[in-house]
C-alpha cells in the first residue's frame, strides 16, 4: 500500500548525530510545554501562529488597564486573558486591525507596530479574543481533534500544531507500517519510521518530543526500564470507570501481566499506582512484545477485510495492550499506538477514540479483560461521522468521565488539604 511518505527522507532513514543533537536540544527547552500535554485538560496555549494565518476575533472584548503596562482582556465567554509589557491602545489597535480575512502578515503591516509586539499580543490572546478558524478547519478535516486528545472537550489551542501534523504525516505513512507486518525486520523499520514522523513531521524540523525527563530518540528503541506512575485520584477514576464497563475488580493491582502468548508484558506495584515497562539485557522482551503485537495487527487487518467485526475489536484490543506493554520508544508512545487504533477503526466504519484513559486501562488488565474493555469503550466512546446523534452520544459519554475524574481529583485535593502537612 504505497504513501506519498513512502520515500520521505524522515521516514526511510535514522537521523544523523547532529539531528539527534539539535532535536535533544530543542526538547529540553521545551520542557514545560511537552510536560503540559499530561494535563488532565490542558489549559496552556501551545497552538504555533504563523505569519500566512488567518485571524479572527471576538468583536464583544472588553479591554483594561489592570496597572502599568499590564492589560487585560475579557471575552464574552468570562475568559480573561493578562498581558504583560504592553499597555490597552496597543492591543486594541491589534485587535482593530483583525477582520476574519486577513493574515498575522497583513495584520501586522497594518498595525504598523514591530511584528514582536504585534505577534506577542496574538499569542497572549490566542484561544480567547483571537482564533485561527481556518487552520483549525483544515486540520480538522485532514484529522479530528478528538482522536488526538484525551477529552474532546480539549481546546485546539492547547494541543501542539507539530503534533496534529505530525500525527496526519503517521496516518498517511501507516500502509507502510501495515505491508510490513508480514515480517519482524520490516515491522520494526516501518514502525521507526513512524516514529521519527511523529517527532521530526516528515519535513525534519516540525518537532514534538516527551516531557518526562528521559530524552527521545526519534526512530531510536528503547534499551532502557522505564516506568509510570499515576495518583490516587487516577487510579479512583480508573476504578469507577471499570465498573461502568462492568468489569468490576479488572485492575491488577500487583505483579506481572502475561499476554496471551504467555510473555511478561509490565510489572504492577505499589497498589496499582507504578507500572513498570521492563527491558533486560539479558532477555528480548521489548522485541517479543512487539512481534506478538505485529501479529495481532495482522489479524485486525484480516478481520477488517472479511468485516469481521468482533474479531477485528479483538486484535486491536491485543495490539493496543501489546503496543503499550512494550513501550518500545522512549516518549510519544501511546499517541502512535492510537493513531494505528483510530485509523483501523474508521477505516472499518467503528467510528474513532478520544485516547480517554485507554492506555492506563491497558497497562493495569489481564487480556481477556481488556478486550472485554475495549470493545465496550468502542460501543459507548467511538465517535461516528455523519450521525449527528451517535457524535453527540459520545461527547457525552466522555463528559461523564471527565466529571467522574475532576470529581476524584478535587476531594483527594479537599483530603490532603484537611490532613496538613505531613511530617518527614
Amino acid at each position: 500500500m504505497a504513501s506519498r511518505l513512502s520515500e520521505n527522507p524522515t521516514f526511510r532513514q535514522p537521523i544523523s548525530a547532529d539531528q539527534l543533537a539539535a532535536f535533544q536540544e530543542w526538547e529540553r527547552r521545551a520542557g514545560q510545554e511537552m510536560t503540559a500535554r499530561y494535563h488532565l485538560i490542558p489549559s496552556q496555549v501551545v497552538f504555533e501562529l504563523r505569519g500566512s494565518d488567518v485571524l479572527a476575533r471576538d468583536s464583544a472584548v472588553e479591554i483594561d488597564s489592570a496597572e502599568e503596562r499590564t492589560v487585560v482582556v475579557r471575552t464574552r465567554s468570562g475568559e480573561r486573558s493578562e498581558i504583560r509589557n504592553l499597555d490597552a491602545a496597543d492591543v486594541a489597535g491589534v485587535l482593530g486591525a483583525i477582520d476574519g480575512r486577513s493574515s498575522l502578515d497583513e495584520v501586522i503591516a497594518r498595525v504598523g507596530n514591530s511584528r514582536r509586539d504585534v505577534a506577542s499580543v496574538c499569542r497572549a490572546l490566542l484561544g480567547s479574543a483571537i482564533t485561527l478558524p481556518h487552520a483549525v478547519a483544515d486540520l480538522e478535516r485532514r484529522l479530528p481533534l478528538a482522536q488526538l486528545v484525551r477529552f474532546p472537550q480539549q481546546s485546539p489551542y492547547t494541543l501542539s500544531r507539530a503534533y496534529w501534523e505530525n500525527s496526519i504525516a503517521v496516518r498517511d505513512a501507516l500502509g507502510q507500517l501495515y505491508d510490513g507486518a508480514a515480517s519482524l525486520s520490516d515491522f520494526l523499520d516501518a514502525l521507526c519510521g513512524c516514529h521519527r514522523l511523529a517527532t521530526l513531521g516528515e519535513t525534519g524540523r516540525s518537532y514534538y518530543g516527551g516531557g518526562g525527563g528521559v530524552a527521545t530518540v526519534p526512530g531510536g528503541l528503547r534499551d532502557l526500564e522505564v516506568f509510570t506512575i499515576v495518583g490516587r485520584p487516577v487510579l479512583r477514576t480508573l476504578e469507577k470507570w471499570v465498573a461502568q464497563l462492568e468489569l468490576p475488580d479488572a485492575l491488577v493491582r500487583s505483579g506481572p501481566i502475561i499476554s496471551r502468548g504467555k510473555r511478561e508484558m509490565v510489572q504492577i506495584h505499589d497498589d496499582g499506582l507504578r507500572c513498570v515497562n521492563v527491558a533486560r539485557a539479558d532477555d528480548r522482551s521489548r522485541g517479543a512484545l512487539l512481534d506478538e503485537a505485529r501479529v495481532e495487527l495482522q489479524h485486525a487487518l484480516g478481520a477488517r477485510t472479511a468485516s469481521d467485526v468482533r474479531s477485528m475489536l479483538g486484535a486491536c484490543a491485543h495490539f493496543h495492550q501489546l503496543f503499550v506493554a512494550a513501550h518500545p520508544f522512549y516518549n510519544v508512545n501511546h499517541s502512535l499506538a492510537m493513531n494505528v487504533v483510530n485509523d483501523l477503526l474508521a477505516v472499518a466504519g467503528l467510528g474513532s477514540l478520544p485516547h480517554l484513559y485507554l492506555d492506563y486501562l491497558a497497562q493495569r488488565m489481564n487480556p481477556d479483560a481488556y478486550e472485554v474493555a475495549f470493545a465496550t469503550v468502542v460501543d459507548r466512546y467511538a465517535i461516528r461521522g455523519g450521525d449527528g446523534e451517535s457524535v453527540q452520544d459520545a461527547r457525552r459519554a466522555a463528559a461523564r468521565l471527565l466529571r467522574i475524574a475532576s470529581v476524584q481529583m478535587v476531594a483527594e485535593f479537599k483530603t490532603l488539604q484537611a490532613a496538613g502537612p505531613r511530617s518527614s
